[in-house]
């Protein structure tokens, strides 16, 4: 919805926010299933969810700020 008619670097800038809170969850999720989950395979996927996600929220974190300059 946000990214609804928007192009170039207002596109650029909402696209990077709308990932970030994307990742986010994902990230929340793959921490709720460590906890409560007990399928090895479960366990595997979460932890490499969270990795994963954390360096592209990363990523994206120093776009943002590269970008405001």
């Amino acid at each position: 919805q946000n990214l609804r008619g928007k192009t170039g670097g207002d596109f650029d800038k909402t696209f990077v926010s709308e990932m970030i809170l994307h990742h986010q969850g994902a990230v929340s999720m793959a921490e709720a299933a460590l906890k409560a989950s007990s399928r090895p395979e479960l366990l595997e996927m979460a932890k490499a969810i969270i990795k994963a996600q954390a360096e592209e929220i990363a990523m994206m974190q120093d776009w943002q700020k590269t970008w405001a300059r």
